[in-house]
């Protein structure tokens, strides 16, 4: 998630009025980027809000979700140019590019607005237990949402 705030609208050229708020006062606008997630393939049932419950055990307290992904990979991301740029402000380490590269050129991003944001939820990394490593591992795109299910 990363807030971005558009500014230099001025009264000649102001905000959409759908968008300004009225402390932004008309000279900017602020979003809030976010990535959206879906339900894990192993999570086949739902509760009373259609949440995709954790299989086993975690399933009392717990969803499962994987980052969402589009069919196609963005251009911003899959050219060659931009992806240089982007590693500038990413501080990806050089063994971790090209699995980050894919991630981002099929992630489902959006724009919102601050305004419509109504609920927060706590999601944490899944994490696996590798045996060989003798240590807890993250697993990149999956996700669980900490909940308490009726």
């Amino acid at each position: 998630m990363a807030f971005v705030r558009l500014d230099g609208f001025s009264e000649q050229y102001p905000a959409p009025a759908e968008l300004a708020t009225p402390a932004e006062d008309g000279k900017q606008v602020t979003f809030v980027l976010v990535r959206w997630f879906s339900p894990h393939p192993d999570a086949t049932e739902r509760d009373s809000q259609m949440r995709p419950v954790c299989p086993g055990p975690l399933g009392v307290n717990h969803c499962k979700y994987v980052r969402a992904k589009t069919t196609r990979a963005r251009r911003c991301i899959s050219d060659n140019a931009s992806w240089t740029r982007a590693l500038t402000v990413l501080s990806i380490q050089p063994e971790q590019q090209a699995s980050a590269r894919a991630d981002f050129a099929h992630a489902r991003y959006e724009f919102l607005q601050v305004a419509a944001i109504n609920a927060y939820v706590s999601m944490n990394q899944y994490r696996t237990w590798d045996s060989q490593e003798g240590a807890w591992s993250p697993d990149m795109d999956t996700f669980l949402e900490t909940v308490v299910i009726p």
